[in-house]
């Protein structure tokens, strides 16, 4: 499984184990009054007190689940590909663990109609801590790759860290260094929304023109994605029917293959990728 091709995931883990845990001790904090990013860049004060609501809400969520639209536009060869599906996502005892089940997909050429109706589609994602399982039930795989030896929580996922070849982890200070962040009104009044630029020279610039962000203005719960990369991509990934701090069970990030004739891969994590 190829792990670093699974960057939509990526983006939208990083969102969800930002919402459920404050800021790292750690981390680079310019003083609390402070008009700029800590590189002498002014900041949008909008946008810093989205942030700070944000993080505030650390500890609070411990759980979320949700349907999931995902949208990827590929503009040069002129195709959109949607899947639907549910995310579920925990944090429990300080291990990150989630699942992304798509149960259909529908893909049509830019400019015209998408199809009436969507095609039966069954594939996981699912991470526990430590391992990484991708299931697909056409094809009855499971491919499993270890991505830690201790299980991850939170602050393992921290902007431009963590096990994943993207970042996890929505903290204040860290998006401003790696961002020019702008608070934008959203035509929907219950969401606000926040503009990313990558700054040049930083761990983003090179995969991202844009991410802009969508939230309740109500809570600040995360409610869509929108990512443009510079190879002429547009990711849209949307939430809806939210249930937060509902009962999620453990067995649901545990995947398995179901009945005969599946083909089973698993990968330990290497020496020489290995994480103390």
């Amino acid at each position: 499984m190829n792990v670093k091709g699974l960057r939509w995931l990526a983006v939208v883990v990083w969102v969800w184990a930002g919402l459920t845990h404050g800021a790292c001790e750690n981390a680079a904090v310019p003083g609390e009054e402070a008009a700029d990013d800590g590189a002498g860049r002014k900041v949008d004060e909008q946008a810093v007190e989205l942030l700070e609501r944000i993080e505030k809400r650390a500890g609070e969520i411990t759980s979320f689940e949700a349907a999931m639209r995902y949208e990827l536009r590929q503009l040069l060869m002129d195709v959109v590909k949607v899947h639907n599906g549910r995310i579920y996502y925990l944090v429990k005892d300080n291990v990150v663990s989630f699942r992304i089940h798509f149960g259909d997909w529908l893909e049509w050429d830019i400019g015209d109609d998408p199809p009436a109706q969507a095609r039966p589609y069954d594939e996981d994602y699912a991470f526990d801590g430590r391992w990484l399982t991708r299931r697909n039930g056409k094809f009855k795989t499971l491919q499993r790759q270890e991505i830690a030896r201790k299980a991850k929580g939170p602050d393992d996922f921290r902007l431009g860290q963590g096990p994943f070849p993207l970042p996890f982890a929505i903290r204040k200070w860290d998006v401003l260094s790696q961002f020019e962040v702008v608070w934008q009104a959203d035509k929907n009044e219950d969401r606000e929304m926040l503009s990313l630029v990558p700054h040049e020279g930083g761990v983003f610039f090179e995969q991202y023109e844009r991410v802009e962000l969508w939230f309740r203005r109500a809570d600040a719960v995360p409610v869509r994605i929108r990512t443009v990369s510079r190879d002429h991509e547009v990711t849209i990934v949307t939430w809806s029917d939210i249930n937060i701090n509902g009962d999620i069970g453990e067995d649901i990030f545990r995947l398995s293959p179901t009945g005969e004739g599946w083909t089973v891969e698993e990968t330990p994590l290497g020496d020489e990728k290995g994480e103390e």
